[in-house]
């Protein structure tokens, strides 16, 4: 071929050099901002169980980039005689730059980037559905991740100062995985591949089944079941369907695995199914078929119409000379007929061919994720590769980082605010033998007889005194998030930063080095430094550290952006994040963990607007990608906490009637959490929606607007809030309708009819839309809003600017134009008037203002609704709970009186029902009853749960039981506070009158009920304290309340959200959930709390049992959402080294021997902790016992190993 190509055998990958300056390439990428990664709305690794990939997050056209190269694509491949192809090497530099292009992170090393191509032949039409590589294509492996341990690893050797408190045994295993990491050289590689299809086409977006259209021919699949139904609707037999037939015409429903076609086979015509079709294909031009635009065409006879010559189309019809397609970007396209071929036509055309590129980085990476379970003591361990590691080398600074940073000996561990002081006493406690390490440090600085040289801040003030070569010195230097984003400390860094970037520091601090440029050193002054040594108030960000540890680094994730790329940014030789709670149900929890190490997994991440990591999560080779990198770089081990039992106890709360009819109020207008879980997540307001159910579960009012004195209280001003809103609603409706009567008065008398006939058509069909919706409900608001409009128009037009005064319209920008500013006093009566007697405002306006107040018309209707459907709800609510009227509780059809709270159900339309006639109306018709509302199971809710009491009591092992509340204690104020707080309130009563030791944490996730619970605790006499304020206020609340034997606070009161992570507060012997944790997944929710109770529940716990308390409202959004995060997953009674099953069992769990009796620790069983008393308290004792080995499943599980 010549000089410029590049040439191949078929259908094999081919190294390439490209002409790129990679090291220009790097500096550019380093230069710009990563995209924020955020894990809220991720998906719930139970939606991605057995799901298939089909390649197209590797298409071309997925990076939008197919489009730009389809005419380079066409000329720059050839085929060569023989099995040979070739490549022009220009098209290669070119479609390699695009797919570096997207890359967040290049690697440290640039030989580590391999480039390789390969373009292989499609053999037929059938393969062109599919263009993907056969390597991206298939089952994705399953979620969540694997995790491996260190148990079969060697010890590593004691640190030289761990002389009175030594490492454990596990915790030396995980010590020497942790050296092993940071000796190990060995690159980890990542595979990014894109596929350009040469024929047209990338990611074919119209899909297989639009294949089905009129005009195609078709034949029925063997797996064809039917019915199949003729025009009469008699049923047809399969077999005398045979053969080819033709598509007709089609009728369905909204969705194409739902919809079916008429096919005509031979002289009878039938109803089938899409799925039970298949096409069939003569091979010629003819509807069905795929085409793509002929090749070398200037410019089609009708125009572009968003079409290019990348895609593949549907042919739908020749008429005369013409013909139609369906495009990715075009329903009905027209073209000449020769404009257009099949994708398969190989008459003089190329057969057609995929390009494969394929680019292998190999990322440096020395560290991991230490993500042992809580209580595992991941502190001291992290604290012990720090000692051994103290005076050991370091591998050199990579290239394109070197002469850029401040070199740096240390440890830099950034930590969350409530484990800054926890850190420092972890230090003194291994290193210096327990001495007191906090109140001998000055100004931040460990005294010279520590072993190591520590620096810790709190605040921006240590460090602002300090020079840049004392942090360089330091050993350790210890700080928290938030310091990394005060403002002092953000100020110092732009203008350190020449005042641009984070990504400019580098230059910066490099012209210090060379010393071409100097900086300003200090906080305050003005004197210019030009040796780095001299350089006060440094930024963490100018050094390359010689480790980095990020604590409870899943936290991150919330992050701003500016956060999160500030931690990302940091640079060191070694990196370490500690967790117990990983994210590793989906793709996107691998992304966000590589990306803290500088790896980017996928290659591509689409970064216009709010990033969305759903897409990955179906993409095979992405899911091996990160199965890889979590089995090289996380390790998950488990705390042998066998002598501290956990024993749950769940409390029921029982509202009462006012806080009920509160609560149902809100359940009416927030999301269906129990079947929608993802799609509650979604958006903000279905969020804050779940939020204020959660919270009226615990206290009868929610948000700031004063407090009231009782439920009842609130249910009179939430009553009034309704009342408020449905006149609101109605003034808004009356208002419209005069401004509608205005603008139709404004038109010219030629114009009126016309234009008055379009807007009231679409307000016509507005009305019918609003109709089929509310069923007879919309009749009376319909004809409302008839006789405001007859009004309006009725009305002297004088009195319509006083009607209007004070009014602005919200659906309009241009009419807010016409009035503008409002007046100082008389709010828009003078712009009105103006309006109606200034001048002639154009016809076409006036018809642009009709049609927008109409559209705003038809939303102030369905307002009326909505505020008179909830008004009359809460109402009949109200009256049914606390009410003594027996027709405030009769069923509407059955007409039974008097009906119980447990057999009684109110809709959505406010309508009352008994609940068995409520269930056969909806499962019969899906309808309200009265007024034809559609309606779903969902709203077959009892006003109070009826609770079954056919179950069997609870025996004293079964740790899960409901615990019974006791009568109300004498004196406490139910009606201020609630009954759950009321009830909490007496069992902290109780658990202080049976140890007056004993200490509580009261996890709370929302800070506004966190302030009612301290007040409520308050009040009732319970000596609490909430976890708020800066470093040193909260490490002096932990400090006091876990160490000081004189501190008479009984109650610790967290954040749940962002509380739970690390604390050591083993002065707890109870752990209080107060309501369960808020999260997108359920595997989110019971990590926080996993994480809560391992605040308590780990080593150092001087007692024996840790006691965990839920707190749960009965029939509300609590019980359903603890269930969940209750519900056993991944049990199953079988060994997991042999898949035998286990010898033994009782009700509700399996354990005792494995019988295949091999000697072996895999030969292990998860069962429950709560029947472990069941098995060794049992009369019929195994052949071999079984031992607690530390708790790895869900909640609260152990593995059982044998101990022969």
């Amino acid at each position: 071929m010549g000089a410029g190509w590049s040439c191949s055998l078929e259908d094999t990958w081919t190294a390439f050099s490209p002409k790129i300056s990679l090291e220009n390439w790097a500096r550019q990428v380093l230069s710009q901002d990563p995209p924020c990664l955020s894990l809220q709305g991720q998906m719930d690794s139970s939606a991605l169980k057995d799901c298939k990939c089909s390649g197209e997050m590797h298409a071309a056209a997925k990076a939008q980039v197919q489009a730009h190269f389809a005419r380079q694509l066409e000329k720059d491949i050839s085929t060569v005689k023989g099995e040979h192809v070739a490549v022009k090497d220009s098209l290669l530099n070119s479609l390699f730059e695009t797919l570096l292009a997207k890359v967040r992170y290049p690697p440290s090393d640039f030989a580590g980037l391999s480039f390789s191509w390969r373009l292989r032949k499609l053999p037929d039409a059938k393969s062109l559905p599919c263009v993907a590589p056969s390597a991206l294509v298939g089952a994705v492996p399953a979620r969540p991740f694997r995790l491996l341990n260190n148990a079969n690893d060697a010890s590593a050797e004691q640190p030289p100062h761990f002389l009175q408190h030594p490492l454990r045994p596990e915790q030396q295993r995980s010590l020497q995985w942790m050296l092993a990491q940071e000796a190990d050289s060995e690159p980890f590689v990542v595979e990014w591949i894109r596929y350009w299809p040469t024929f047209g086409g990338g990611h074919l977006e119209v899909d297989e089944a639009s294949r089905f259209v009129v005009g195609a021919a078709v034949q029925l699949s063997e797996s064809a079941s039917g019915p199949f139904l003729n025009n009469y609707g008699t049923q047809v037999s399969k077999e005398s369907l045979q053969g080819i037939g033709k598509i007709t015409h089609d009728e369905g429903g909204m969705r194409t695995s739902t919809s079916y076609k008429w096919v005509r086979f031979r002289d009878t015509t039938v109803r089938c199914f899409v799925q039970e079709l298949t096409f069939a294909d003569s091979g010629a031009l003819l509807p069905g078929c795929r085409v793509m635009l002929r090749p070398g065409l200037k410019a089609p006879a009708f125009g572009w119409g968003g079409v290019d010559p990348s895609m593949t189309g549907i042919f739908l019809k020749q008429d005369g000379p013409n013909v139609r397609v369906k495009w990715p970007t075009h329903e009905n396209w027209k073209g000449k007929q020769g404009e257009v071929v099949r994708v398969d036509a190989s008459s003089g055309q190329r057969p057609p061919m995929v390009l494969d590129l394929r680019l292998c980085a190999a990322y440096t990476v020395r560290g991991g994720i230490l993500a042992d379970k809580i209580g595992y003591g991941k502190t001291a361990t992290s604290i012990a590769l720090i000692d051994r590691q103290l005076r050991a080398p370091v591998p050199p600074v990579p290239s394109v980082d070197e002469g850029r940073f401040l070199p740096a000996q240390g440890t830099l561990i950034i930590v969350p605010s409530n484990l800054f002081e926890q850190w420092i006493n972890e230090i003194s406690k291994f290193v210096w033998d327990g001495r007191p390490l906090r109140q001998q440090m000055r100004s931040g600085w460990s005294p010279r007889e520590c072993p190591l040289k520590i620096f810790a801040m709190s605040n921006v003030a240590p460090l602002s005194r300090c020079k840049a070569c004392d942090i360089s010195s330091a050993d350790v230097v210890i700080c928290s998030y938030r310091l990394l984003y005060s403002q002092i400390y953000l100020k110092r860094r732009e203008e350190l930063s020449g005042n641009s970037s984070l990504w400019n520091l580098p230059n910066q601090v490099r012209g210090l080095l060379q010393g071409r440029v100097p900086l300003r050193s200090g906080r305050k002054g003005n004197e210019m430094v030009w040796k780095w040594q001299d350089l006060e108030f440094p930024v963490l960000e100018m050094f390359y550290w010689k480790r980095i540890i990020f604590d409870e680094f899943h936290e991150l994730e919330s992050f701003e952006s500016t956060q999160q790329n500030s931690l990302q940014f940091l640079r060191s030789h070694f990196r370490w994040g500690l967790t117990g709670t990983p994210p590793i149900d989906t793709n996107a929890g691998a992304i966000f963990m590589s990306s803290l190490f500088r790896v980017d997994l996928p290659g591509y991440i689409e970064t216009g607007g709010e990033i969305d990591l759903q897409s990955w999560e179906f993409d095979k080779l992405l899911t091996e990608t990160a199965g890889n990198f979590l089995d090289v770089f996380v390790r998950q081990n488990t705390a042998e906490l066998a002598s501290i039992r956990l024993q749950e106890h769940v409390v029921i709360v029982r509202h009462t009637a006012a806080e009920r009819a509160l609560y149902l109020g809100q359940a009416h207008e927030a999301p269906d959490f129990q079947s929608m879980r993802a799609a509650a997540f979604q958006s903000q307001d279905a969020v804050s929606a779940l939020e204020r159910l959660l919270k009226l579960c615990s206290h009868f009012q929610v948000g700031g607007a004063g407090e009231v004195g009782s439920a009842h209280q609130e249910c009179e001003r939430i009553y009034d809030q309704k009342e408020r809103r449905l006149v609101r609603a109605r003034n808004q409706m009356r208002r419209c309708c005069r401004v509608l009567a205005l603008l139709q008065h404004l038109l010219p008398k030629s114009a009126k009819a016309k234009e008055a006939k379009a807007w009231q058509s679409l307000l016509e069909k507005a009305k019918e839309s609003f109709r089929v919706s509310a069923g007879e409900a919309a009749k009376p608001f319909c004809e409302e809003l008839d006789r405001e409009l007859l009004a309006a128009e009725r009305e002297d037009c004088q009195e319509w600017p006083r009607y209007l005064d004070g009014y602005k319209p919200t659906g309009s920008e241009e009419l807010l134009q016409f009035l503008g500013p409002e007046g100082p006093k008389r709010g828009c009566f003078e712009e009105w008037k103006g309006m109606l007697e200034g001048p002639p405002i154009e016809a076409k306006a006036l018809e642009r203002l009709l049609l927008a107040q109409a559209n705003e018309q038809a939303q102030n209707l369905r307002e009326l609704h909505e505020a008179a459907t909830s008004m009359d709800f809460f109402r009949r609510t109200v009256a049914a709970l606390g009410g003594t009227k027996p027709e405030d509780r009769s069923c509407s059809v059955c007409l039974e009186e008097n009906l119980p709270a447990q057999k009684m159900a109110i809709t959505p339309c406010a309508h009352a029902f008994c609940i068995n006639c409520l269930r056969e109306a909806v499962e019969k018709f899906g309808r309200c009853s009265l007024c034809q509302r559609s309606l779903s199971l969902r709203d077959v809710q009892p006003l109070v749960a009826e609770i079954e009491a056919a179950a069997a009591p609870p025996t004293a092992s079964d740790e899960s039981a409901a615990t019974p509340m006791p009568p109300a204690a004498p004196g406490v104020p139910l009606d201020k506070y609630g009954t759950k707080l009321a009830s909490l309130a007496r069992k902290l009563s109780e658990l202080r009158a049976e140890d007056c030791s004993a200490k509580v944490i009261l996890f709370v996730q929302f800070d506004d009920l966190k302030r009612k619970v301290c007040s409520a605790l308050t009040e009732f006499g319970i000596p609490c304290t909430m976890l708020q304020g800066g470093v040193g206020v909260r490490a002096g609340i932990i400090r006091d309340w876990q160490s000081n034997p004189q501190s008479r606070t009984f109650v610790l009161l967290l954040s749940l959200a962002q509380s739970a992570s690390g604390t050591n507060l083993t002065a707890a012997s109870h752990v209080i959930f107060l309501h369960p944790m808020l999260a997108p997944t359920a595997e989110k929710a019971v990590g926080y709390e996993m994480q809560a109770i391992g605040r308590a529940r780990r080593h150092g716990q001087p007692r024996d049992t840790v006691h965990v308390w839920r707190f749960v409202t009965a029939d509300t959004v609590e019980q359903t959402i603890t269930e969940e995060h209750q519900a056993p997953r991944n049990h199953s009674p079988s060994c997991r080294a042999c898949a035998r099953t286990w010898v033994g069992g009782w009700a509700g769990g399996w354990a005792g021997v494995c019988v295949c009796e091999r000697e072996s620790p895999d030969h292990s069983l998860r069962v429950s902790e709560i029947h472990l008393t069941n098995i060794f308290e049992s009369s019929t004792r195994p052949t071999k016992l079984w031992q607690i080995s530390g708790s790895t499943w869900g909640r609260s599980s152990v593995y059982l190993r044998c101990t022969d």
